[in-house]
């Protein structure tokens, strides 16, 4: 009857939903951060490594106030604060 495709549809939908609700903890474990950002090409992992470098916190953009005027010398590591 109609019924009896209820259960592995259920199947298949928890299946799909299964990596969307468990990768904020799968990231947190395995990466450290919460949000994962795509670094499918160069100009992606370019912005990742730019946000990295100036801000320290890289999965979230923090607009122009948080680039520090003086630019860093080499070695000199900017502040992780956090808005």
């Amino acid at each position: 009857m109609w019924y009896e495709i209820l259960l592995p549809s259920g199947i298949i939908m928890a299946c799909l939903a299964a990596p969307w609700y468990t990768s904020y903890y799968t990231n947190k474990l395995i990466l450290g951060k919460s949000c994962r950002r795509p670094r499918l090409d160069w100009h992606d992992k370019f912005a990742f490594d730019r946000d990295e470098q100036l801000t320290g916190f890289s999965h979230d953009t923090l607009g122009l106030d948080a680039i520090p005027d003086e630019p860093l010398r080499r070695g000199d590591l900017p502040s992780a604060s956090q808005p």
